[in-house]
């Protein structure tokens, strides 16, 4: 059998050539191989992938990653990428000629318009292009001036700087921004009210981008690559120089941007970081829930494998800028070791923030979170790079189900 299932390997373009497809008979149409009566679940389309000695007695689930193809690209693409349906749509204003942001509601997409009068933040809406040609949105939530001195004054916000005081709404840009890489099973109109959070509380900026087949974008979430070209679009139109400048970005400088990985945005984070020619100016990374490498949460092995997706832990050594890790201790998706071994491979670490009793989709609910990014955020402004304390308690309430999702 061994030696059949090594003639059945697809070549690279995941085809069989004629007369090494199975016999017709062999498998039924619910997946059920005829020879060991196993079920697969349905997905296996060649023999030597269901019946047997090779995939069955992993079970269904196993037997879908590695089957059908079983080629590198397909096993990391459902490891890594589940799209939701959209929860929004961006949309071109005839008139004013600016992308805007259209949420989904149960009686249909409304026009998304930044409560409060005034609003503590403007909003704008991105469309990039990535090298492969697809497109994807970016939302860049700016800080008002109120918006920092409140978080301030609650202390969870940096000092204004003095230097600023005469200068307009517009000119006042001395606050840092974070450029978030969100997790798996979520796009940015889900997230936003959470963004929102970070503006309001931590009083920064979030430039927050959409991975390629999720939300509004274009294309198939598909493998790695192209989670990086949408991180790396998204950090060129950030960092460029600013229409006003000859450019046609945001202008904000590398030693201003935070970037934020949130479980799998670990990967596009951590690889920004360790990027010389990218990310690897910025002020700081966090890690939030962050995995050693995408398999390594599948399967508890102790090295990289060649076709492993996002292998932080191979890329953290590159990484020269501050690096600071919150994890729960009670993740049962991605176990807190994960966040250990990231923090002890940091080159430059800030301490760590392991939240007890927290879980992997809960940790913004507990107040220690945002007390511990605000002691970031502030160390940071203050040059000191310092952040909260190594441990912190669950709040007293247990938090409720979180949209942020893995």
């Amino acid at each position: 059998m061994a030696a059949d299932a090594t003639r059945l390997l697809p070549d690279e373009e995941g085809q069989l050539s004629e007369g090494l497809r199975h016999h017709e008979g062999d498998e039924d149409r619910l997946g059920r191989c005829r020879r060991c009566g196993r079920s697969c679940g349905g997905c296996c389309r060649f023999l030597w992938a269901c019946c047997g000695e090779i995939w069955c007695g992993f079970g269904p689930e196993v037997c879908k990653l590695l089957c059908c193809p079983p080629l590198p690209s397909r096993i990391t693409s459902k490891l890594a990428f589940a799209p939701l349906p959209p929860s929004y749509d961006v949309r071109l204003d005839s008139a004013s000629q600016q992308m805007q942001l259209w949420l989904q509601r149960e009686e249909g997409l409304r026009l998304f318009v930044p409560p409060g009068s005034p609003a503590p933040y403007t909003l704008h809406v991105d469309w990039l292009c990535t090298r492969s040609r697809q497109h994807v949105p970016a939302l860049f939530l700016r800080p008002t001036r109120a918006a920092r001195a409140a978080a301030f004054a609650a202390g969870t916000g940096p000092a204004p700087n003095p230097a600023q005081h005469g200068a307009s709404e517009a000119e006042d840009t001395d606050y840092f921004v974070i450029f978030y890489s969100h997790a798996n099973g979520t796009d940015l109109g889900e997230m936003l009210e959470f963004y929102v959070a970070l503006v309001e509380r931590l009083g920064v900026g979030v430039y927050a981008y959409e991975y390629t087949g999720y939300g509004a974008a274009t294309g198939d979430a598909t493998h790695e690559s192209q989670c990086i070209q949408d991180a790396t679009a998204a950090w060129q139109r950030l960092t460029a120089p600013a229409a006003g400048d000859g450019g046609g970005g945001h202008g904000v400088p590398p030693e201003r941007v935070i970037l934020y990985g949130q479980s799998i945005g670990s990967g596009p984070a951590t690889y920004l970081a360790s990027e010389p020619g990218l990310g690897a100016g910025a002020r700081c990374l966090i890690l939030h829930a962050a995995v050693l490498s995408l398999i390594r949460v599948v399967l508890p092995i102790g090295r990289t494998l060649p076709i492993d997706p996002f292998p932080n832990i191979e890329r953290m050594p590159s990484v020269r800028m501050p690096v600071a890790v919150i994890h729960g201790d009670a993740d049962d998706m991605v176990p807190c070791s994960h966040g250990e071994a990231l923090h002890a491979a940091a080159p430059t670490k800030l301490p760590p923030c392991w939240l007890r009793g927290a879980g992997h989709n809960d940790l913004a609910l507990y107040p220690q979170y945002y007390q511990y990014l605000g002691d970031t955020v502030r160390g940071l402004a203050a040059g000191s790079g310092g952040a909260g304390g190594a441990a912190a308690a669950p709040a007293a309430d247990a938090p409720a189900p979180s949209r942020m999702r893995r």
